[in-house]
């Protein structure tokens, strides 16, 4: 009989996987998007594996001064996913984040099983458990990380943080040791989202091992159990406040949030309803967006803030008002590690963007937990003959089919949205009209496939919106440039420019086109000035290369060319630039 079960499992097991595989199969060859850009298409820095360098120097991420946050081990996965792609395509990309995707679910099959029996559930634990993991596999909200490939460091932080509690729960030498550490220091290094481990650690504890009621924590009885937990998870306290510690030393003092000019009050109490829309998208994925358009509340009287606020401290009395309950425990873990989870990016740290659907993924581990468990619980008490009677059966068979395969056909759906920038873009400015962002993207776009009337009304469409924008007018320069109107180009170049923001940007892209003119004298004026803030911009060193080069200017190209190797040893530009003046015989006086 145990045999069949095994049997059984195996087999559902299976089915599953082949429906997560169904549901991604169209995303393989999706493209590279939003950060992907200065991250792994144009970053010189991960042509060459060097871990070392990876590992001492955040700026490799990116080359972009205020994304250059330290995740080396994000950095080290592009370096080698693009060594072994080849031609630069994005097929290993995806398909090594799909694999670490099904081991996330894998890890969430084994932690929902132990905590069911930690929690005396009474039932077939496995075939739970692999609803748990099914209903995250297939969850339609995922597919926007699943496809956006920097983003694959949320799934990476959520292999590390499950594979940690998985370790701990082992027991043996693993915990006796504090061995299970080592995947969440490795987490750490993938991105910051790891830091909830140890608050998710010590929610465990509280829950499964200590019984407390979270509602009463003040209680002196409820209190020592709270203050033998935190003794507990004291090994990953400290090591998560030493990492952070060597974080702050590691990381560029370039990299910002992108937060910079938004209050943190009115992010904290726009992020109560942006957390209710979590919520709603979980059940429901109506208006899925890869750039959102909604701005930050200015007042907490907005009736918004007012219903999130009444929403959310809903949600936190059920969830320590379940705690107390042996029967729905679950639920109260689940929506506790959703909230807990959220804390880095829905709190008072602004980012620049209000919402981000990928910034769920590890939330939403507890979420589908606390769903599922939830709806259980609502059946086990109101529809008790659900499990045993045939009708019942089919009507619970066809619910679960229906939510599953609704969600199979959103994430598909949600692929071809994907599949490249016109194909993201355009859905971007659909589903968020006034987001001068999606409609500038959607420019860049449409001019890549030479749409170049439809580009410049999205473009100026976009500066509508965000009139300060300095990327909106490099765009439009560009778009003049290659529609053979240089005085107008210049004009929008000169205007990215006054908009200062980006400057460093603004002044690459303006030499270009002034290189392009051959007006070298200006051109390397330009550049100069977006290397004043940001030395090591690639691009612009390798246009001043051009420079000298077309100048002839033999000593200056030389001193170029060796500030560039100390950079970029391997680059291709290194050796070419290296031939070149090695075969001037002015060099060799």
């Amino acid at each position: 009989m145990k045999q069949k079960k095994t049997g059984n499992i195996i087999l559902l097991a299976l089915a599953a996987f082949m429906a997560i595989l169904l549901a991604y199969s169209n995303h393989f060859d999706n493209s590279f998007h939003f950060d992907d850009d200065h991250t792994i298409v144009n970053n010189p820095a991960i042509r060459d594996i060097d871990i070392y360098k990876f590992i001492v120097d955040g700026k490799t991420i990116s080359t972009l001064p205020t994304n250059q946050s330290y995740r080396p081990y994000l950095t080290i996965e592009n370096a080698i996913n693009l060594k072994l792609s080849g031609d630069g395509g994005t097929r290993v990309f995806h398909i090594h984040i799909f694999i670490t995707h099904i081991l996330v679910c894998i890890l969430l099959y084994f932690l929902t099983k132990i905590i069911l029996e930690k929690s005396g559930f009474q039932g077939r634990k496995e075939y739970w458990a692999l609803l748990v993991a099914t209903s995250f596999g297939l969850l339609c909200a995922n597919a926007e990380t699943v496809n956006y490939i920097f983003q694959r460091a949320e799934i990476d932080s959520a292999m590390f943080v499950l594979a940690g509690l998985l370790a701990y729960l082992a027991g043996g030498t693993w915990k006796k040791y504090h061995l299970y550490l080592i995947f969440p220091l490795i987490g750490f290094f993938a991105k910051e989202m790891t830091f909830v481990f140890a608050p998710l650690l010590l929610l465990y504890l509280l829950i499964f091992e200590e019984n407390m009621d979270l509602l009463r924590f003040y209680k002196s009885e409820e209190f020592k159990k709270l203050k033998r937990s935190l003794i507990k998870t004291l090994p990953s306290i400290f090591l998560t406040v030493g990492y952070y510690i060597f974080y702050k030393i590691m990381i560029p003092d370039t990299w910002t949030t992108g937060g910079d000019n938004t209050s943190s009050y009115n992010y904290l109490i726009t992020q109560p309803f942006v957390i209710c829309h979590y919520l709603v998208t979980y059940l429901i994925p109506y208006n899925l967006s890869a750039d959102t358009d909604w701005k930050v509340f200015t007042s907490i009287t907005d009736n918004r803030a007012i219903t999130g606020i009444i929403l959310l401290a809903g949600v936190i009395f059920l969830a320590l008002k379940t705690s107390k309950n042996k029967k729905t425990r679950v639920i109260s873990f689940g929506l506790l590690w959703f909230l807990i989870s959220l804390l880095p990016t829905s709190s008072i740290m602004p980012y620049a963007e209000v919402l981000n659907d990928h910034r769920c993924y590890i939330p939403y581990l507890g979420l589908g937990i606390a769903v599922i468990f939830g709806i259980k619980f609502f059946i086990d008490k109101f529809f008790p003959n659900a499990y045993t009677s045939n009708n019942g059966k089919k009507t619970l068979a066809v619910i679960i089919l229906l939510f599953l395969g609704g969600n199979a056909f959103g994430v598909y759906q949600r692929n071809k949205v994907w599949h490249n920038d016109l194909t993201l873009w355009s859905d971007v400015t659909e589903k968020s009209p006034e987001n001068g962002r999606g409609w500038m993207n959607y420019g860049v776009a449409l001019m890549q496939v030479a749409e170049f009337e439809k580009a410049e009304t999205a473009l100026l469409r976009a500066a509508s919106f965000n009139p300060t924008y300095s990327y909106i007018y490099i765009n439009l320069g560009i778009l003049k440039g290659a529609a053979g109107d240089p005085k107008e180009a210049e004009i929008y170049y000169k205007k990215a420019i006054d908009c200062r923001n980006f400057e460093h940007v603004a002044w690459y892209y303006y030499g270009h086109f002034l290189l392009s003119a051959e007006r070298y004298s200006e051109a390397e004026t330009a550049l100069l000035k977006a290397l004043e803030y940001v030395p090591d911009y690639y691009s612009a060193r390798v246009d001043l290369l051009q420079i000298y080069l077309k100048l002839e200017e033999w000593q200056r190209l030389r001193e170029a060319v060796t500030t560039f190797s100390l950079s970029y040893p391997n680059d291709p530009m290194t050796i070419i630039y290296n031939q070149l003046l090695n075969s001037k015989q002015p060099l060799q006086k």
